[in-house]
């Protein structure tokens, strides 16, 4: 039966049988609960490929060169197993242009074009053409510190670094993609244990009444009720964006928010 063992090292390795021989895929991956997790599910789909008859041993541990003879191409009896040549490990780019197309179909249009931002402006700049397998922990971090130092704003003249939120949400992209990457090719995944950085409180100052009924009492009439919704319920700009009146209940005073506008 499959399973999921430790080395004496503490590295995982995957156990299995594939073709009546006994199979052991070393990783570089350390024995914790999170990647026990990752390999568990890598081995279940390797053993319902194996059921179906459509495992590919290959694509699974590229550059094996512990798999059983016949899945090598062995010749002739006695003959020394021959090994077949296995692709290297890809380029960030391109593994990122085949995880995008795995990951697609999951997506809403606003979350893809989030996703297409973040790695058109950090992550391809930095690692599009590194391979995936040769991305290491001082590499991560000093990316990290990169985004941390990075200046952004309207104007050269207040400019302003990015939001730990934002780093972490470009660091968490790297992270899935990696994760990825290195259940496939049997690599250490750079980004685990690289910790989420800390939110920074915000300090909100928010108009007082005075100064909201002085921007109602001046602004052009047709924004007036656009304001004074936003003023008295809080709501997102993209939910006032697209709210409709089908559902504001004046009955009720209520309105929910069933729709957002995105700009895309």
């Amino acid at each position: 039966m499959a399973s999921i063992r430790t080395r004496p090292n503490g590295k995982l390795f995957f156990d299995f049988r594939y073709q009546g021989k006994r199979c052991r895929e070393i990783t570089a991956l350390d024995d914790t609960p999170a990647n026990r997790k990752k390999m568990e599910a890598v081995m279940q789909k390797i053993e319902a490929e194996i059921e179906l008859g459509t495992f590919d041993y290959q694509r699974y541990f590229p550059g094996s060169r512990s798999a059983p003879p016949a899945l090598n191409g062995s010749a002739s009896k006695g003959a020394e197993p021959s090994v077949v040549s296995r692709p290297p490990a890809p380029l960030f780019r391109e593994f990122v242009a085949t995880w995008k197309r795995e990951k697609e179909i999951e997506w809403r249009e606003s979350y893809r074009h989030t996703i297409d931002c973040i790695l058109d402006r950090h992550l391809l700049p930095k690692f599009g053409d590194v391979p995936v397998n040769v991305i290491d922990r001082p590499s991560v971090l000093d990316f990290r510190a990169e985004l941390g130092a990075r200046q952004v704003g309207i104007s050269v003249d207040e400019p302003r670094p990015l939001s730990n939120t934002t780093v972490n949400r470009i660091m968490g992209i790297g992270r899935m993609i990696l994760d990825e990457a290195a259940l496939r090719y049997a690599f250490a995944n750079p980004f685990l244990g690289v910790k989420r950085l800390k939110n920074q409180r915000v300090d909100i100052e928010p108009f007082s009444m005075d100064e909201v009924k002085q921007v109602l009492d001046t602004v052009r009439s047709d924004y007036r009720g656009y304001l004074t919704v936003r003023f008295f319920t809080g709501m997102r700009s993209g939910e006032i964006h697209g709210l409709k009146w089908k559902h504001v209940d004046f009955d009720r005073r209520e309105i929910a928010i069933r729709e957002t506008w995105t700009g895309k």
